[in-house]
């Protein structure tokens, strides 16, 4: 459970972010503005979930050796628990 709030921290903080917003300007009544409002937070928060997220974080031996060996500066992390 702790890996997964850790790695989806923000999907975390965005739903109860976004759940609050709802709460409050919903409670008072269903308006036109504050359906906007709330959905203009819910696109901004997915696009900003599409445009930040990372790419695949694990490389095969081969990709490395590839990206190694085509003559450009290449970024190697290694994460180990031991």
């Amino acid at each position: 459970m702790r890996e997964t709030l850790q790695q989806h921290s923000f999907l975390v903080g965005a739903v109860l972010g976004i759940g609050g917003l709802s709460l409050a300007l919903l409670g008072a009544g269903l308006q036109p503005r504050r359906v906007a409002v709330v959905l203009a937070a819910v696109a901004a928060a997915g696009g900003f979930y599409l445009l930040f997220r990372s790419g695949p974080t694990a490389a095969s031996a081969a990709a490395v050796a590839r990206a190694v060996g085509s003559g450009r500066p290449v970024l190697v992390e290694v994460y180990s628990d031991f």
